[in-house]
């Protein structure tokens, strides 16, 4: 037996709300989302090999940094 979770009806992707639970700029929320976003895009990004041996725990602290500075829907893109 399969759940089908709720359509995203009210979902609205410049204001990031789901019905009437808005997640706006500076909300917990919004930062637990931005990061769930980012982390998702460092875990699908692809890396040729040497950047994969040079990769460690600081440069996903640094590459994450920048990408805070990014508009989340330009992040969605990088993902698709």
């Amino acid at each position: 037996m399969s759940v089908t979770p709720p359509p995203l009806s009210g979902f609205n992707s410049h204001s990031f709300s789901i019905e009437h639970a808005p997640v706006r700029k500076g909300n917990s929320d919004y930062n637990a989302l931005i990061d769930a976003i980012i982390d998702l895009y460092l875990n699908v990004k692809i890396r040729n090999s040497e950047e994969i041996d040079d990769y460690d725990s600081n440069k996903l602290g640094d590459e994450k940094k920048e990408l805070m500075d990014k508009d989340p829907v330009l992040i969605v893109d990088y993902i698709k």
